[in-house]
């Protein structure tokens, strides 16, 4: 009988300028409808370490930041499918992350993320035309709208 053990696990990048942000411990990055976690700095050398699932289109726009409150790190993922997902790491892993939250206020695909963790701001831009900005209240209460813009071409 043959054995068959893992060596590597490798995903292709999205090919969208903000489909990948870093910390010093991840690698984050859209490949395909997924976001692939990789640990630069692990001494076992395999490649991708988990893909996290829920998009249903082209990861476009990727962004990790530590949590204030737990101290834990967050990515903020945004996708041609008109949605935002939040993910908060698992306890104790920085390979383990779980969907917390799914914002679908935009009507177009989400290309663009910024955030300012210290104010608790989460800025979106869409293909849309409109920028909406976002208080985290902490990732265990949620999300809410603080303003939208809107391009009146």
């Amino acid at each position: 009988m043959s054995v068959a053990h893992l060596e590597h696990i490798a995903a292709g990048g999205n090919r969208h300028p903000s489909a990948a942000d870093w910390d010093s411990n991840i690698l984050a990055y859209g490949t395909g409808n997924n976001i692939a976690i990789w640990d630069p700095q692990s001494s076992e050398n395999r490649g991708v370490k988990s893909l996290l699932s829920g998009h249903t289109d082209t990861v476009n726009s990727v962004k990790l930041f530590k949590d204030n409150f737990s101290g834990r790190t967050i990515i903020v993922s945004g996708s041609a499918d008109k949605t935002v997902r939040i993910w908060l790491e698992g306890a104790g892993s920085s390979n383990s992350f779980v969907q917390v939250t799914c914002l679908s206020e935009h009507a177009g695909s989400v290309n663009t993320i910024a955030v300012l963790p210290e104010v608790g701001l989460l800025v979106t831009g869409a293909a849309d035309a409109t920028i909406k900005t976002w208080r985290l209240k902490t990732v265990k209460v949620g999300v809410s709208i603080v303003s939208s813009l809107r391009n009146h071409i």
